[in-house]
Order: structure tokens, then sequence, then C-alpha cells
């Protein structure tokens, strides 16, 4: 304890600084906190409602609402108006926050993620230097830092579910390291995490209680042969009373989210009607052609992976300028619904996570392929369940590829797997005593792919802000004579 006791003062020092530099990208160097932002009063006016004993909102708070019996109701969970009712302890409910909202997501984001690198000991021996890389590009160089401007709706409700997952991520890595110790009491804390994922964000929220489920699986068939000496023997036992609470505390979490999809849609499992959805209506209240699609080939469709991979990993030379930053955001027209009576088309700008996260996705790939010859010492050290994790974690992307849209912001669906990947890689090199870390030319390799997650990501979210329409037009001129206009004019 005294050794770490000595970090302490660097390590509130650099948070400090975090914080500050968080600050200063979503207040887009203004460093105002009470600011308009575009719907940012969305989970005010949920939080106002629930108080109410209602589920619905004005229908002036978003754009994108859904319509049950002349009532309007927003998709996003209510973990985050929870949250916006916490900060009126402190502003009124009537201030505009979400800027606040947002710098507190990503602080826990940026926590979680340094404690649970932390928790795998990358931070001595030979992985020590290769932590100062991974805490980089986790804290600066991953998808999330590009969606921290403009500070609307949809970006908190994103960031706060990375953030809530994140944590997640690190109580299960605990209990997978160190089974013998506050077994029960980790176990019931991963309920609560995982319900306040998916009342962020659904497509987020898949992976906690898909872990959950895996895992209490385990727990369940490990109980019941806890006389087999070779029986699962990398999962703890746990006794039945309190196997019986940790399942009691998981079931309600679950139940919480399909309780709040109930009173707001009257179907627990269908967490968004998009028949009811006025993006795909016209004024008269039938479909348009975007809402016909849907309604003719569902919002899923498999055979759509191709094009959606294509979107969120292969650049394009549209991405590439040969002027400051040097990197725009590519635009692609696809057609996710054609058939001889639909023929419907998207575009939409993008960056591939191939030049947004090239640390991340590397380590996660190369950790997939390296994986077999680790197998024995994963299994003396008794970390078969992290598999579990990292199974699980890959949900929210598979399934992004099958979704009948994409966007910019819907990447960071693939951080909770890129990130478990890659810090699992390192564990295994380091557990396996891997060559690779002592080679120059391996450590320079990590160190350039480092400092260009960063670059990339800091151009995205400059001309993310410059070009979106959501942004005031002083805000985007004002960042734009900052960091673009005096070196070029792009004609924004």
């Amino acid at each position: 304890m005294k050794n770490y006791l000595r970090y302490v003062p660097a390590a509130i020092f650099l948070g400090w600084a975090l914080c500050a530099y968080y600050f200063f990208l979503i207040s887009r160097t203004d460093w105002h906190l009470v600011a308009s932002e575009f719907t940012g009063m969305t989970y005010a006016n949920v939080w106002e409602h629930l108080l109410q004993g209602r589920w619905d909102v004005d229908p002036d708070v978003n754009v994108e609402l859904f319509v049950f019996d002349h009532k309007y109701y927003v998709y996003f969970g209510i973990f985050p108006a929870l949250i916006r009712g916490m900060l009126t302890l402190f502003y009124d409910i009537h201030d505009s926050v979400p800027r606040l909202g947002l710098l507190i997501a990503a602080m826990i984001l940026a926590v979680a993620h340094v404690i649970t690198a932390i928790q795998f000991d990358l931070h001595k021996g030979e992985t020590k230097r290769y932590f100062y890389l991974l805490v980089g590009v986790l804290l600066l160089g991953t998808p999330a830092v590009y969606i921290l401007t403009p500070a609307h709706s949809y970006h908190e409700a994103i960031l706060w579910s990375l953030a809530m997952d994140a944590v997640f991520n690190l109580f299960f890595i605990r209990f997978a390291l160190s089974p013998g110790k506050n077994t029960v009491l980790r176990l019931i804390c991963l309920g609560p995490l995982a319900a306040s994922v998916i009342l962020s964000r659904a497509s987020v929220g898949i992976a906690p209680f898909l872990a959950l489920a895996i895992l209490g699986l385990l727990l369940f068939l490990r109980f019941i042969n806890k006389q087999k000496q070779d029986f699962l023997t990398w999962v703890p036992v746990i006794s039945f009373s309190r196997l019986a609470l940790v399942a009691v505390v998981w079931f309600l979490c679950g139940c919480s989210a399909l309780y709040v999809n109930y009173k707001k849609f009257g179907d627990p499992l269908n967490f968004q009607p998009l028949e009811n959805y006025v993006v795909f209506q016209n004024e008269d209240g039938t479909f348009n052609d975007r809402g016909l699609a849907i309604a003719k080939y569902g919002v899923f469709r498999w055979d759509n992976s191709v094009p959606m991979f294509e979107y969120y990993f292969i650049p394009h030379a549209d991405n590439f300028s040969k002027h400051w930053p040097y990197l725009v955001l590519g635009n692609t027209i696809y057609s996710h619904y054609f058939s001889s009576h639909i023929d419907y088309r998207e575009s939409r700008t993008f960056m591939p996570l191939t030049l947004s996260a090239p640390f991340l996705l590397f380590f996660s790939l190369f950790g997939l392929f390296r994986r077999p010859r680790s197998w024995s010492a994963f299994h003396r050290d008794g970390s078969y369940l992290l598999d579990t994790l990292a199974f699980a974690n890959l949900a929210p992307g598979l399934i992004l590829l099958g979704m009948w849209g994409a966007c910019l912001r819907y990447s960071v669906d693939f951080l909770p797997a890129l990130v478990t990947g890659t810090l699992l890689t390192f564990y295994f090199l380091k557990l396996t005593g891997s060559h690779l870390l002592a080679k120059k030319k391996f450590f320079y390799s990590c160190l350039v792919m480092t400092i260009f997650s960063i670059y990339v990501v800091h151009s995205t979210l400059l001309i993310y802000t410059v070009t979106n329409p959501t942004v005031p037009f002083d805000s985007r001129k004002k960042v734009y004579d900052i960091f673009i206009g005096p070196l070029h004019d792009l004609g924004y």
C-alpha cells in the first residue's frame, strides 16, 4: 500500500489535467459549463417527467421521438436522466448542463480503463513501457474522444453506456483474477452495473447481460458438480444461498430494463418500436420511403454485413486530404433496402476504425491469433472466465453490422471488444514471457500506432465539429479559425 501512496499526488494532478483537457474539447474552447446544446435538455425533461410519474417527454426536446396515443417518448434509456437528476443538487433543472454529464462520463470511462490495465499488472515488469502507451491510447486515442462534442443527448447516452460498461468490465475482471476475495459482493455489483449500461444504450447493454448469462450458467454448473474435482475448476464454488442471492439481484436488474420499455412502449422486449418513429413518418402519419423500407425488410439484414463492414473498417481515398489536418470524414452512399418497389439509399460520413483505432484493432486481432500458444498458461492462472467477457463484448459490434442504419458515432459500439481484446493480448504476452516485449522494433511500432491513433481521433473531432450542423455556427467558426483557418481555408 505504501508503494502506491507515493503515486497519489501525481495521479491527482494528471486526473485534473485530463479533466481540464476533456472539458476543453467538450466546451469547444469556450470553457462554459452551462451552455445550450442541440437536444441538450432531453434528459432534464425526462427526469422532470419521471418525478411526476410520467414516461413521456415534451415534443420539442428532441427530433427523434416515438408517438403512442399522442404522447411522445425518446428511445434513450433513463440512466443519464437519473444522473441529470443528481445534478439538480447543484444546478436548476432548467439549466442546460449536458456538458457536465458528458465530462463525468468521460472521466469515469478513463479511470475505469486505467484501473483495468493496472489489474492485469501491465504497469510492472516487461510490459511497463507498453502500459504508458496503452494509457495514452485509452485516454486520448479512441473513438470515444471524438464524440465528446457536441454534448447532445445521443453522445451523452453513448458515453454513459461506455463508461458504465468499462466499470462492469473492471468488476468482472477483478472477480476473474481474484475469485476468492469479496466474491459475492463483486457478483452482486455486476447486476446494477449491467442495468445502468442497457438503460443508457441498449446495443452496448447487450454485452454485460450476455456475460452475466454465461457466468451465471457456469456458476450453476459448478455448484451442482462441486463434488467433481476436474469439472470447471476455474469457476469458484459458491453456496446455494449466496448463488440464489446473486441470481435474484441479477434478475431484478434485468427486469428493470424490461419494465422501462414496458412503461414507455407497451412491450418489454422492444427497445425501438420503429413503426411509431416520427422520423419514418410523413406529416399525415403514413410511412415515408425510409419507413417503408424498414417495414418491408426489418431492422436487421445480415446480408448488409459486407457494406457495413466496409463502412466501419475500410478506408477510402476520400478519407485523405492534401491540406491540414490531412484527414477528412469520407462520404459514402449505400443502399440498405432495394427492390422493384423501394430504392432507399443513405449518404453518411465515416472514419473507419482502421484509421481511428489502429492500435486497439491490431492488438485485438493479434491476441486472437496468438492465443492457442497461451492456453496452458491461461489455464494455470484460472482466467478462462475472461474469455466469457471477451466473447460477450463482441455482441454490440456484431449486431451493428446487421443494423438498418450506420453512423459515425455508432463505431464506438466496437470499443468494449477492442479495449478488452487489447488488454487481454498484453496480459497473454506478459503471462507467457513473450520475447516480442523486449524487441525495440515492436515497441517503436506500438509507439507509432499510439501517436497515429491520437492524431486521427483528434483530427476527426476537429473536422466533425466544424462541419456538424448541430453545433452553433459561431462555435464552429471559432474552432475553425483557431485550428484550421490560419493554416488553410477549406471553405466550410
